[in-house]
């Protein structure tokens, strides 16, 4: 990096610079994954979750949005209990001082009355409670390959003819 940096960040403002950290190749095997390097297992949870959050994801059903939002959700407060979320004041707090966005895309969010998506939070997120943060993580993942194929890498190219 500091190679990099010597070299064209005099070239280029730093304004225009920005350094990320992808996970690009790792083990299919997520459970070994984690058993053989949990920091990386752990930014790529993250890596993905950020993704699948940012993407405008087109016919994402409904109940695999949910899904995958009750078991961020889990991994967010592992130590929730399964009636927490049933208690209003649970879930105001979880809207108003965290936030929906931060486990749901927003084309459910936007398409989805916040009374019904409550409901239906609160009765699925029973089903994960029971979970360990591995798990969840674990299930995590494999839910949002499904609609979101993280481990494959598409780059557009286009054929063209010099000008």
């Amino acid at each position: 990096m500091q190679a990099v940096r010597e070299k064209y960040e005099k070239k280029h403002p730093s304004s225009e610079w920005r350094y990320e950290l992808r996970i690009r190749y790792f083990i299919s095997d997520l459970r070994d994954l984690h058993e053989k390097d949990t920091v990386t297992f752990h930014y790529l949870y993250d890596q993905v979750k950020d993704e699948y959050l940012s993407k405008e994801l087109t016919g994402l059903a409904q109940d695999k949005a949910i899904q995958i939002c009750c078991l961020a959700l889990r991994h967010y407060f592992i130590n929730l209990q399964d009636a927490a979320l049933d208690k209003k004041s649970n879930f105001d707090y979880i809207e108003k001082e965290i936030g929906l966005h931060k486990f749901l895309p927003a084309p459910t969010l936007s398409s989805t009355k916040r009374k019904a998506l409550r409901k239906v939070i609160q009765s699925n997120f029973k089903k994960y409670v029971s979970l360990s943060d591995k798990e969840c993580m674990i299930q995590f993942l494999d839910a949002v390959r499904t609609v979101l194929r993280y481990d494959q890498e598409k780059f557009r190219c286009a054929l063209g003819t010099p000008g």
